[in-house]
């Protein structure tokens, strides 16, 4: 069980943490792609508040909500962001922390909080498309029609169950779980999630015990064909609009 709790609205950088110091200024970072100060960073986040979001007694992401209708959600006590908050949509590439934070409930909910107008809640038809291209390659080039990809759609959660509990880090690739992160192309909204060449290498013999399932046989194949390539992987959730857009 997950929830929203314990909202904290900082009016001052003197009230900041140095964990708290560095997810403002990537929060910053994200609406304009510069490293500003932490007081300067503060000052851009308008009427800024922060939620945690628990597993338990325990934060597992905490939820910048800036600008009233927009965000970033970090993975607890660091600067590595999840996913972002646009026109009070959420979407990421890690579907893993997607469907938990679509799960999470709001128990102590602020009636002035805009956070209760966050949609969070993940499309049943979304899924992770996965894409081959060499490590000169910057994530920017996956507008490329040559790429080599594999879109696993819907179909991702069957891979999950069928692995979570037998090999991890094959669930960390379908789910995009990994803390590496690129700037993706047009077309795909969030971080894709970056796998380098050296651990796909290391990934790809993970498959030779999989479970019988066409998808997760394409899955293998994939992974295989980079890893003999010596391929980098990127892991992105493509979407045709902004969440948020009506």
């Amino acid at each position: 069980m997950f929830a929203f709790a314990n909202l904290w609205r900082p009016a001052a950088t003197a009230e900041l943490s140095a964990v708290d110091r560095e997810q403002v200024v990537a929060a910053a970072r994200q609406h304009d792609g510069t490293t500003h100060t932490p007081e300067v960073a503060l000052s851009m986040l308008h009427q800024p508040e922060r939620w945690d979001v628990l597993a338990g007694e325990r934060a597992r992401y905490q939820v910048w909500i800036t600008g009233v209708d927009s965000g970033v959600v970090f993975h607890a006590r660091s600067d590595v962001i999840v996913g972002d908050i646009i026109r009070f949509g959420f979407a990421c590439n890690d579907l893993l922390a997607w469907s938990e934070l679509a799960t999470a409930t709001l128990s102590e909910r602020a009636r002035d909080s805009t956070l209760a107008m966050v949609d969070f809640a993940l499309d049943p038809a979304a899924g992770p498309t996965l894409f081959r291209l060499g490590p000169d390659h910057p994530a920017a080039a996956l507008w490329r029609d040559d790429l080599d990809k594999l879109a696993l759609g819907p179909g991702w959660r069957e891979l999950v169950a069928q692995v979570a509990h037998r090999e991890p880090a094959i669930h960390a690739l379908i789910t995009g779980a990994t803390q590496s992160r690129r700037s993706p192309r047009h077309g795909i909204y969030g971080l894709a999630s970056h796998y380098p060449a050296a651990l796909v290498r290391d990934l790809a013999p993970r498959f030779a015990r999989r479970p019988a399932g066409a998808l997760l046989d394409e899955l293998a194949a994939f992974v295989d064909a980079a890893a003999r390539e010596a391929q980098d992987v990127e892991v992105c959730l493509e979407t045709t609009v902004a969440p948020g857009t009506p």
